[in-house]
């Protein structure tokens, strides 16, 4: 008798802390439906470090309480607002899409266009590519002779051509890939298809407010323990796409910035690079190693 009452006592037990616990993801998840819909007034803008040449801004950062202690900035690199796309960069130029610099000698050459506006992303109008017997080759940042002029071996960008460092002034520079590794593991990431009711789609990452919200190694959580808003701490990471050649790929339905870390991918010529993404099917963050050429956005960061 006694054992039956015990054994009726400890179902008990466990289905009300089941009970608990169901309870506890649902109400968090409509905390996070109600108050994902506060709008929030927010600019790149609060003069922390020097301006930039090109855009003119200087620009905010976030402290997402990480281990590093390291601070990322509000915006992308040319943005107003941190649901703006901002400037698409190959990776190590400096010089955004659809601005002058003679830098951008190559895009002049290829395009034949008069003036030296970037507006194609290939090895045919890289800053650090040329011609090596009829192909096209690298003058920096390579590790291989069959691939480049020069093998330099360099595996992060110089700051010179650091496109957060040059565009942002101060101490601030684009993330390495390790960095990246370290969001992505202690961030709390939420997809959203209308940030701050600006119809813009993309990622946002919150300090997260339990370790059980951390993480998105294997695609964002679909119950949060903690209840978050846009008035919490976070930063947002808009869908801007990529540029190939001269097409935008992927707008306004995945991210993909820049690290400054050359990618072990095999050869020369390729950049490591984090892609955050969402669909019927699947959803989460990946990193890759693409063609310096490419277009991306960039995202800077300080201590």
């Amino acid at each position: 008798m006694y054992f039956l009452c015990y054994v009726k006592l400890l179902k008990y037990t466990i289905m009300k802390k089941i009970m608990t616990l169901i309870i506890v993801q649902l109400a968090a998840s409509v905390a996070f439906a109600q108050n994902s819909e506060l709008v929030i007034h927010q600019d790149c803008e609060n003069g922390i470090e020097q301006k930039s040449p090109y855009d003119g801004h200087t620009y905010t950062y976030v402290d997402l309480g990480l281990p590093s202690g390291i601070k990322w900035a509000t915006c992308n690199v040319g943005a107003d607002n941190p649901w703006d796309f901002g400037g698409y960069f190959a990776w190590g130029e400096t010089v955004p899409y659809g601005k002058s610099d003679v830098s951008n000698a190559h895009n002049h050459d290829y395009t034949g266009n008069t003036s030296y506006v970037k507006t194609y992303f290939d090895m045919e109008t890289y800053k650090y590519s040329t011609i090596c017997n009829n192909v096209w080759c690298l003058t920096k940042y390579n590790s291989d002779k069959d691939y480049g002029t020069v093998v330099d071996n360099k595996t992060t960008l110089d700051l010179e051509d650091d496109a957060a460092h040059v565009n942002m002034g101060g101490s601030w520079r684009m993330p390495t890939i390790n960095e990246y590794d370290e969001l992505i593991q202690y961030g709390c990431w939420v997809w959203t298809n209308n940030y701050n009711k600006t119809g813009v789609a993309g990622c946002i990452v919150y300090k997260a407010k339990n370790d059980l919200d951390k993480g998105a190694e294997n695609g964002f959580h679909k119950y949060l323990i903690g209840s978050y808003s846009l008035s919490d701490v976070h930063v947002f990471f808009p869908a801007a796409g990529l540029f190939r050649g001269s097409i935008l790929d992927f707008s306004n339905s995945s991210c993909f910035y820049w690290s400054s870390s050359v990618s072990n991918r095999s050869g020369s010529g390729f950049a490591s690079y984090l892609e955050v993404y969402d669909s019927d099917m699947l959803n989460g963050v990946r990193k890759g190693g693409f063609s310096y050429s490419f277009g991306m956005s960039v995202r800077g960061v300080k201590k």
